[in-house]
């Protein structure tokens, strides 16, 4: 028999040789072309008859002139080799669809008769950003609304999103069918569906349809066992087959997602009928597994920078309190502490740390289980699993124990080990037919039925994240092997060249902060060799000097412990432009005192330098784990706006804020404190020339968030071509108000409350103004506690200070909000007040102050409850004299008072 019709065995099945079935679908043609001669090489197709080396010229000339082209692009543009074109033909039997693809040496050309495309690229691309731009991350429907929209544009009766796991099982995530058809939603399908062979296959060649599993495939003419890996029109296994056929499917589609070079999952279509697909619009499929699968690339970047920020926050801050811990003298104790908030902060229920001879843990384990985890990491750096019973039966017996682990090497030789460890997370799964395959006849035969079959998982954890294993393999191996490993700082740092991330290791204690070290990934990407950048200040690189605003942020950050995040402007030694958001994270020793820092370097140039990828899923899942809001402008238009943006003012997406609010200046609001755009013009706010125009420490604007609060942002802005720009806004609310807090306390008197002589010598000028203004004569008293000096030393100072509080706030009762009480030194108070000028000045001012002596004569004030009185003098201050005239003249009246037997007031 041939290949065709031969049915594998079960043991065969992984092995079969899906990528040569010696034929094709009978929906269309197939050629393969030698591109020296241009000569027939294997054929396959209904009527189509030919030779092997016949010209292409005699066998199908119409197709001559497109393969023609098509060699002579791959010979000028070689890395255009993996991709498929696609181009239409006509002659005299009608129109044809191409596609033309290098498989191997040769070429092949793929015939279909042509059909109306069911969506142009244009409105596919503005389709699915939409689809997912309408998405909030964590949205549940999000999975069914693409099925939706895929049976829309191609009609399947039923279509499913298919997402693997991590041992090749699937899961049924999304769903949209025929009202009449039984749902998948939420089941379960074993990796034996989808061999190894068929899913690496689907990661190079990422759409595919079966047009009727009632169909004989045409074998090929010619040459035989032809690599057929890159086309769309070749058989596929009688096994799959069969499957589809028991399930009661008789045209199949599949579009692949691959995230990461990964199949992360299948859009997977299926039709009770049989169903064409032209191979223009299998180009749309094809364009649709592209977008979709960055789309999806996206959210997983978002989910792992949040995450893996988060991680690495809560890591600092945990080692940060942790070191007052480890310096006590009973170590189990202290490290016990440690690894419970460990395991905490990494969602496990146990961290244990090997240690030679000694180990240490944050809760007991059985005996026996130590022994056998080190033994994982004898040859391998890093070992995770979630099912530790796929290594040995052994770990039944310790499952609800620990069924998951994830550990890394210390030290290089292994001896020194760390383990997070998870218990046993039964769960029941929903499976589409028992997972397991009969063999009947010593071949596959696939399940008949696909109804739902329940299935009691026990023995696996819960998944270990990605951001999880980078973080514990890199930043936590980092700082736990400088507790457990001795040895010198470089053999710590070394550690740092297991990830791919850009990583520079400063000291903060010399001067100019010059590198200690520098890892293989900065070398990549900076081209500097270590002895090139050891003992340089980082900021050669950027062929600069750090802002002042810049720099108090970033030593405010650090003083908080807390991670800097700017974008940058660096160069290579080669000269090339390389755009880099940094992260600067402090690190501390055992006495808590700053040891170094570690900044990591994320490239984004090539979303910085391509207009068209502001969709770039990198960039975008970078720019959306920052707290700061990021907008990238294409002249005085947004053309990206990160998440925290959008959620920061409630928005969904670009779209709905070009909506809503159109010009980003409309989001300003006024604040003396702050920058607002002038426009008397009637033009286009021309807000970013008029910030650019202002010095870096005044580009300060007060926006609202969604809820109405206002918040001062300073405003970063990074120029990056002709008229294009990142704009970074950095909430400074809190340090503005620590800063307005303490020009508060700076201005005001912290024993009483009142204003203080600063307060007075600053602001005299600007209020006496406004009496003035307001048609009024200010009136100058100065008050005195009569006896002061017995009250201290009678009854100590702290009544004394009592007194003090006490007086100023009655005194406070007695006047006006505008008006002013200052501490003026000792047991003196001066007041300020407005005077209106339609009375007699002198009689109202008099008014005032004897209402302040008979209020102070009949309180007790203090603990002590004492009796005190006042000696007041006041005066007004006359046209073209100072302030500082009329208070000698008040302190004169003062001393009236006194002199007349104190508890008086004196008027002048």
């Amino acid at each position: 028999m041939s290949q065709l019709t031969d049915a594998p065995t079960l043991t065969e099945c992984d092995k079969e040789p899906i990528h040569r079935p010696n034929g094709i679908q009978p929906c269309g043609w197939w050629l393969m072309i030698d591109p020296a001669t241009y000569t027939v090489m294997a054929w396959a197709g209904d009527g189509l008859q030919a030779q092997s080396d016949q010209p292409l010229a005699e066998v199908w000339p119409a197709l001559l002139p497109s393969v023609e082209r098509y060699a002579a692009t791959l010979k000028a543009s070689p890395e255009k080799t993996a991709l498929a074109h696609y181009e239409q033909v006509t002659d005299h039997a009608g129109d044809y669809d191409l596609r033309l693809h290098r498989q191997g040496e040769q070429l092949v050309v793929e015939v279909s008769p042509q059909a109306d495309l069911w969506c142009d690229d244009l409105s596919l691309m503005q389709s699915v950003c939409d689809l997912f731009d309408q998405a909030d991350w964590g949205e549940a429907d999000l999975h069914d609304r693409l099925c939706t929209f895929v049976e829309k544009l191609t009609g399947y009766d039923r279509v499913m999103l298919y997402r693997f796991g991590e041992n090749g099982h699937g899961e049924v995530i999304g769903e949209a069918k025929k009202e009449s058809l039984y749902s998948y939603r939420a089941h379960h399908f074993p990796a034996s569906d989808i061999p190894r062979q068929a899913r690496a296959l689907y990661v190079t060649n990422t759409a595919r349809y079966i047009h009727d599993t009632n169909d004989t495939p045409v074998p090929l003419a010619g040459q035989q066992d032809v690599d057929m890996s890159g086309s769309a029109l070749r058989t596929v296994s009688p096994v799959h087959i069969e499957y589809l056929q028991n399930m009661g499917v008789q045209a199949s589609m599949s579009v692949s997602i691959v995230v990461d070079g990964r199949l992360w999952g299948l859009i997977a279509c299926h039709h009770q009928i049989p169903k064409t697909v032209s191979l223009g619009n299998l180009r749309c499929l094809n364009q649709l597994s592209l977008l979709v699968s960055r789309e999806y690339a996206h959210l997983a970047s978002v989910d792992y920078y949040r995450d893996k920020d988060q991680l690495l926050f809560g890591l600092e801050r945990l080692l940060a309190n942790a070191r007052q811990w480890l310096n006590q003298s009973d170590k189990g104790a202290s490290h016990t502490q440690l690894f419970r908030y460990l395991a905490n902060l990494f969602d496990c229920d146990n961290v244990v740390v090997m240690d030679g001879q000694n180990h240490y843990e944050a809760w007991p384990l059985p005996d026996g289980v130590l022994e056998k985890l080190s033994q994982f990491l004898q040859e391998d750096r890093i070992f995770s699993t979630r099912h530790l019973g796929t290594f040995s039966l052994d770990w039944e017996v310790w499952r609800e124990s620990v069924s998951g682990a994830l550990g890394v090497r210390l030290d290089q030789d292994g001896r020194q080990q760390l383990w997070l460890l998870r218990r046993e997370e039964a769960r029941t799964l929903v499976w589409a037919g028992k997972p397991a395959k009969d063999a009947t006849a010593g071949r596959i035969s696939p399940r008949e039925s696909f109804e739902a079959w329940q299935d009691l998982q026990q023995g696996h954890s819960r998944p270990w994240s990605r951001a999880q294993l980078d973080v514990v393999s890199v930043e936590l191996r980092h700082r736990l092997n400088q507790w457990f490993v001795p040895g010198d700082q470089a053999s710590a740092f070394s550690l740092l060249n297991d990830t791919s991330t850009c990583m520079i290791v400063t000291d903060p204690n010399q001067a100019d902060n010059p590198i200690m070290f520098v890892n293989k990934a900065f070398t990549q990407l900076f081209e500097y060799q270590p002895e090139e950048a050891k003992g340089r200040n980082p900021r050669f690189l950027n062929q600069g000097q750090i802002d002042p605003e810049t720099a108090q942020r970033f030593h405010q950050s650090i003083n908080q412990r807390q991670p800097f995040p700017i974008m940058v402007k660096n160069f290579t030694k080669s000269g090339r432009t390389v755009w880099v958001m940094v992260s600067i994270s402090p690190h501390y020793d055992h006495q808590g005192r700053l040891e170094y820092l570690i900044s990591s370097q994320y490239d984004l140039t090539q979303f910085m330098e391509n207009r068209s990828e502001m969709s770039s899923a990198l960039t975008q899942s970078i720019l959306d784990t920052q707290d700061n809001l990021v907008v990238v402008m294409e002249g005085n238009k947004p053309a990206y706006l990160n998440q925290s943006f959008l959620s920061f003012f409630g928005l969904k997406s670009l779209k709905n804020f070009q909506q809503r609010i159109g010009c980003l200046s409309e989001l300003f609001v006024e604040d003396e404190r702050c920058f607002y755009p002038q426009n008397a013009s009637g033009e286009p706010v021309l807000w970013l020339s008029q910030l650019l125009a202002l010095p870096e420490p005044q580009r300060v604007v007060c926006m609202l968030s969604k809820t109405f609060e206002p918040h001062m942002f300073n405003v970063g802005i990074a120029d990056f071509g002709p008229d294009r720009y990142i704009v970074n806004f950095t909430d400074i609310s809190a340090t503005m108000q620590e800063q307005q807090n303490l020009h508060h306390l700076a201005m005001t008197d912290q024993l009483t409350g009142t204003r203080n002589r600063t307060f007075f010598d600053e602001k005299v000028a600007e209020r006496l103004n406004e009496i003035r203004q307001s048609g009024q004569v200010a009136g100058v008293s100065i008050i005195d506690i009569d006896w002061f000096k017995d009250i201290n030393d009678d009854h100590g100072h702290l009544i004394g200070d009592e007194v003090l509080k006490g007086l100023a706030d009655t005194i406070a009762g007695q006047v006006r909000q505008e008006d002013w009480l200052v501490r003026w030194g000792g047991e003196e108070f001066l007041l300020l007040t407005g005077l209106k000028q339609a009375q007699a000045q002198a009689q109202a001012q008099e008014k005032v102050l004897q209402g302040i002596r008979q209020r102070v004569a009949s309180n007790a004030f203090g603990s002590k409850r004492l009796n005190l009185t006042v000696s007041i003098g006041g005066t007004c201050i006359q046209p073209g004299e100072s302030i500082h005239q009329a208070m000698e003249r008040a302190d004169k009246a003062l001393y009236q008072s006194k002199e007349q037997g104190r508890n008086r007031v004196t008027v002048v």
